[in-house]
């Protein structure tokens, strides 16, 4: 017969000390990560404008002039993102149309320079009564320094029949 040593039934004593060096290890660590998560930038604000690329992507009044506002929310560990878009569009000379977008963005996990394609579905010419949904692809970039983030993106939107590049800012 084997000899099989016994466990006390007990636990073992835990030190005051030991207990509090525990806990506060692990806050230590839980607010790293967390500082972590913030640093990493997972909503994102941004405005831009821009113009039609082209002579057909111009509008009636011929300057093919638009504002852009979105905001980001990236889904930590992999580079995904959702992302909520405003578009304001000149379609005559006195006439401007909003647009609101949801789009799906894949952002490539470059640390300075950060390239994405992004694609969606939206309505277009709000508050007008030939206003239609439809869809819109593109992709862009990124310029990221310790202040704020300079982005420049190309996308094609169905429903105005334009290539939009937009150039703006972020944080």
């Amino acid at each position: 017969m084997r000899f099989i040593p016994r466990l006390p039934l007990r636990a073992l004593p835990i030190r005051p000390t030991a207990m509090l060096l525990a806990v506060l290890t692990l806050q230590v660590a839980g607010l790293a990560v967390a500082s972590r998560v913030g640093a990493q930038g997972l909503i994102s604000v941004g405005a831009g404008v821009g113009g039609g690329v082209g002579d057909r992507n111009k509008d009636a009044s011929g300057s093919g002039m638009h504002g852009a506002a979105y905001v980001q929310f990236r889904v930590p560990i992999i580079p995904f993102a959702l992302r909520a878009d405003a578009l304001f569009a000149k379609t005559t000379k006195d006439a401007t149309a909003m647009s609101l977008m949801a789009d799906a963005v894949v952002i490539a996990p470059i640390p300075f320079v950060q390239p994405y394609v992004l694609a969606g579905y939206g309505r277009y010419g709000i508050g007008k009564d030939d206003a239609l949904s439809g869809w819109n692809a593109g992709v862009g970039a990124r310029v990221r320094t310790p202040w704020i983030a300079i982005y420049a993106e190309a996308r094609r939107h169905q429903r105005i029949s334009r290539d939009l590049l937009t150039i703006g800012i972020s944080r």
